[in-house]
């Protein structure tokens, strides 16, 4: 029986950027890569979107996933509390 190669994870916080993103391509150096966004909407701190950054955030995850898509890496997005 084969063991299943690992995923490496890649938790995406407030860096969205794909072409010179070291931890997005060492994860892919080490075989399957999988991206992750949480929009933190529990911890402390931390203030709602408003509708403008809300709007960007949107077209920006819309146009990294298709961007990750292409690399072979699925994009998860996830929102609450990141911990």
């Amino acid at each position: 029986m084969q063991s299943a190669s690992p995923v490496e994870l890649v938790w995406l916080r407030d860096d969205l950027r794909i072409n010179d993103n070291p931890a997005l391509f060492e994860g892919m150096k080490q075989g399957e890569a999988w991206a992750l966004y949480i929009l933190d909407t529990e911890s402390a701190g931390i203030r709602e979107l408003g509708g403008a950054a809300k709007w960007w955030l949107h077209h920006a995850l819309k146009s990294m996933a298709a961007q990750l898509r292409e690399l072979g890496v699925p994009l998860i997005l996830r929102s609450g509390d990141p911990q």
